[in-house]
């Protein structure tokens, strides 16, 4: 924490400077005082020089060395209030209330409150000692004041500190939302991009075979798979448009029907993207197939050309629960981006069945 590596070399120039006042203030000591006031300056310089390497260490370190330099600083302030409870003003009664700021930089205001309330008997015993020892008349109003003071200011800054905290700490959050929104922003870029490309490969030509072969190269590349299949809707089922991988030609292979009623394809319609982790089960007659060939879950994404869905984007794998969440939202952009190419070359081969027909 940089608050306690400032206390630890704060606590190093208040040496000297301690130094200098004690040699000047020499001759007004009484007996016996002057060595106090060595001894406590003695032991403030060594408990100083050890506490400046713990403001350096790891963080669970750091919070214990400000813990023991908040107690090292209040016993030592505690003795400098009795070595000079000689002079008549005692100003060094108000080094109580940079102990009650230091705990309330360290611990907020827990620790400024602690403080402020531990001081009590420390003022309450520096009055009898000035009493006891050079006379001077008790003043318990002086006492309430100084920990009023002190109460006020440890709760304040200790307020302030953790408002500052919260602050900072909400800060870093929004550094963090910041950096994660921009990489999904710049994921989800190079989604549209790849999925971008997919459609135009499918729509490159209108001859299916060459453009479902560029479509399948470019989806190999986006979503890995081991059988893909673009089926239409028509007449109350679904056609194979187009497959490849596992049982392109075996199973369900071009041109091959399959009944709506009963299927997946029955969710599909509903523009519902469909993700199995698991096939089998008996839910859909289909997926018995798709077992004997090894495939274990799929995915399977309407063809949407605004509302109206005229077919689905099937992509399966050989694992379980093979497709995560982003793959299974990339399949379904897909099923809406290639949806008018299509369109447009089942429209070709309509009108080229036509043709063929006419001649």
């Amino acid at each position: 924490m940089r608050v306690l590596r400032l206390l630890a070399f704060v606590r190093l120039v208040i040496v000297p400077l301690a130094l200098i006042q004690l040699l000047n203030e020499r001759a007004e000591f009484p007996p016996g005082y002057e060595t106090a006031a060595w001894t406590t300056l003695g032991i403030y310089a060594v408990g100083a020089a050890l506490l400046l390497p713990l403001s350096f260490t790891e963080r669970a370190r750091r919070r214990a060395g400000a813990l023991i330099g908040l107690v090292f600083d209040t016993l030592l302030s505690t003795a400098l209030i009795l070595v000079y409870s000689f002079e008549p003003g005692q100003p060094l009664r108000t080094l109580l209330f940079l102990v009650v700021l230091e705990a309330a930089l360290l611990f907020r205001v827990a620790g400024g409150l602690a403080i402020a309330l531990a001081g009590i008997p420390i003022l309450v015993v520096a009055e009898i000692w000035r009493s006891r020892e050079f006379g001077f008349e008790i003043q318990p109003e002086s006492v309430v004041l100084r920990v009023a003071i002190a109460v006020v200011l440890g709760v304040v800054v200790g307020r302030l500190v953790a408002m500052e905290r919260e602050q900072a700490a909400l800060a870093r959050a929004r550094a963090h939302d910041a950096e994660r929104l921009r990489d999904e922003l710049g994921r989800r870029v190079d989604v549209l991009e790849a999925s971008s490309r997919c459609a135009r490969a499918l729509g490159s030509s209108l001859e299916l075979e060459q453009a479902f072969s560029a479509f399948i190269a470019e989806l190999r590349g986006l979503v890995p798979f081991d059988r893909a299949a673009i089926l239409l809707l028509e007449n109350e089922g679904g056609r194979i448009m187009a497959t490849a991988g596992a049982g392109s030609d075996s199973y369900y292979g071009p041109g091959a029907r399959l009944e709506l009623a009963g299927s997946i394809l029955e969710r599909v319609v509903e523009g519902e993207t469909v993700y199995r982790d698991l096939l089998g089960g008996g839910r859909y007659a289909e997926e018995e197939g798709l077992l004997q060939l090894g495939l274990h879950s799929r995915v399977i994404a309407p063809l949407q050309l605004g509302t109206r869905t005229i077919g689905a984007l099937s992509v399966a794998r050989a694992e379980r629960d093979a497709f995560g969440e982003d793959e299974v939202e990339l399949v379904t952009l897909l099923g809406r981006f290639v949806a008018a190419a299509v369109q447009n070359i089942r429209t070709y081969e309509a009108e080229r069945a036509t043709v063929e027909e006419l001649r």
